[in-house]
């Protein structure tokens, strides 16, 4: 009590918490027109939403960094600026789950022997370049392998020549499943795609 008495000399700020409330005060001296010191101002400034969303925040995305895209940031008490921040990182996080989900089940079903698993949906950017990637990846293996069916049915020895060609192949894209697989697994969305 004794402090706020006191002439102040400069604007001073103090943060802390009050009745539950994380709180920063302001303070400026005031003068009058000849100078004269004649006491002070104070500005309260309730900060409780704020830090909350600061922690929230950095507890989603360290989650997020591990992997864990199953966290969303809790809109109750939110208003303005920092509900719109928090619906688009949901939505943000809705969409990497969404991407990341899909590429995972195909890789997967692709590591298992299966070409008849795409990756549906509408994806922008980036998502849809691999998602397009992966797709045409399917057709083009769907290719082959039907190729080689037929080839067989007409030539065995001829098929069995492509055979040897696409274990070669397959055996580059095994590898490539499997740095997509440790690359998910070290997101935690998927322990093993390869076979």
């Amino acid at each position: 009590a004794k402090t706020y008495t006191q002439q102040l000399r400069e604007p001073t700020k103090i943060e802390g918490e009050i009745a539950g409330y994380s709180m920063s005060l302001i303070t400026a001296p005031v003068y009058d027109a000849d100078g004269i010191y004649q006491g002070r101002v104070t500005q309260w400034v309730d900060r409780t939403v704020e830090l909350g969303m600061e922690d929230e925040l950095e507890a989603l995305v360290a989650a997020a960094r591990s992997g864990d895209l199953g966290g969303r940031l809790t809109m109750e008490g939110k208003t303005g600026f920092f509900k719109h921040l928090g619906v688009g990182i949901n939505a943000l996080l809705d969409d990497l789950a969404g991407v990341f989900s899909a590429l995972s089940t195909s890789l997967g079903a692709m590591a298992q022997g299966d070409l008849s698993q795409p990756i549906l949906g509408h994806y922008k950017g980036e998502f849809g370049r691999i998602k397009d990637d992966l797709n045409n990846t399917l057709l083009q293996v769907s290719r082959i392998v039907d190729e080689l069916r037929e080839g067989y049915r007409i030539n065995p020895g001829f098929a069995r020549q492509q055979l040897e060609s696409l274990a070669r192949i397959g055996f580059g894209l095994d590898e490539q499943v499997k740095y997509v697989s440790q690359a998910l697994s070290s997101i935690g969305l998927r322990k093993d795609l390869s076979r």
